[in-house]
């Protein structure tokens, strides 16, 4: 690889198919050999004190919390609210994060861990080609295995460093520039889009259509969109998973008399919404939510914002 062009392969769903296979039997060959599984070691850490079944609990309550916050969100409709929101979901997620790390140090060497460790080997054996038809690897599993150190290093960081362009974040940021927008028509069907059935597809290939589809759906669906919006993947996201139950009963509000009160709202909340254009003689009311907390003894939560935003919650 020092001198020579490489051709990088992108995964296909038959790829997945047989890395998950690869990954079943190296976890079986660990088993056979007497390498513990996770829910071996869980029950031994237990015993001795270092993991306990809160811990477990500890982490389901926090994925269920997460889940949650995420489902919430869709009933918010005031772009502070929603900011406010994801700040809350990227504390919890780092959260998460923490606890799922805490429990991968006390497990040490596992059936999975073995497992997963030789099947990432496998997807980058599977990557690299002498050739753009990917019929000539690179590698076999021998010559990768007794690669030395600087050689595999080397690998890896290639395979990282490309792969890394092909990122969610990348893939949503390219829907959303202005050249492709005249491939959203085509977005519906992938024969007309790559020229192949979604069974040929890579994952890049699917994940590219999928995003292209919901952007889409999203600009169909929603005339007003703010300009600055339009650019921001995750901006966007977040204004179309704002329920349709949510702004219609803002366009309720608004079409009774012209005027409707907005909880916390600030002007970039009411440019946020534009629902519809503001019409001569309309007027926006605030609340301000330190206030409304004050009369709720100094606090509201979830339901209360709800209902200071005229939804129906029950009692």
């Amino acid at each position: 690889m020092d001198k020579k062009s490489a051709f990088i392969k992108h995964l296909t769903q038959h790829d997945q198919v047989e890395l998950d296979d690869i990954e079943d039997g190296y976890f079986k060959k660990a088993e056979s050999r007497g390498l513990p599984t996770e829910k071996e070691i869980l029950e031994l850490l237990k015993e001795q004190g270092v993991w306990s079944d809160q811990d477990e609990e500890d982490i389901e309550d926090t994925k269920l919390y997460l889940q949650t916050l995420n489902e919430a969100k869709r009933t918010i409709i005031l772009k502070s609210q929603i900011d406010a929101q994801n700040e809350l979901i990227s504390k919890t997620e780092k959260e998460l994060e923490e606890k799922l790390l805490d429990r991968y140090k006390v497990l040490g060497n596992t059936a999975e861990k073995y497992a997963k460790e030789k099947t990432n080997d496998h997807y980058i054996i599977r990557a690299f080609f002498h050739d753009d038809k990917f019929e000539n690897a690179i590698f076999t599993e021998k010559d990768f295995w007794e690669m030395d150190d600087r050689h595999l290093q080397k690998a890896i960081k290639i395979y990282n460093s490309y792969y890394s362009m092909f990122s969610e974040e990348n893939i949503r940021h390219l829907c959303l520039q202005d050249f492709f927008y005249s491939y959203f028509p085509f977005a519906e069907s992938p024969v007309d889009f790559f020229g192949r059935s979604i069974v040929e597809l890579t994952y890049n290939q699917l994940r590219l259509i999928v995003y292209t589809k919901i952007f889409k759906n999203i600009f169909e669906r929603n005339e007003n969109i703010p300009v600055h919006l339009r650019k921001d993947p995750d901006a966007l996201l977040d204004y179309g998973n704002i329920s349709d139950a949510a702004k219609e009963k803002i366009k309720e509000k608004m079409d009774v008399d012209g005027a409707t009160s907005f909880v916390g709202a600030t002007q970039e909340d009411l440019d946020y919404l534009s629902l519809r254009e503001k019409k001569e003689g309309d007027s926006v009311r605030t609340v301000s939510l330190a206030d409304e907390a004050k009369k709720k003894g100094g606090s509201l939560n979830m339901d209360d914002l709800m209902r200071l935003q005229g939804m129906d919650v029950g009692d």
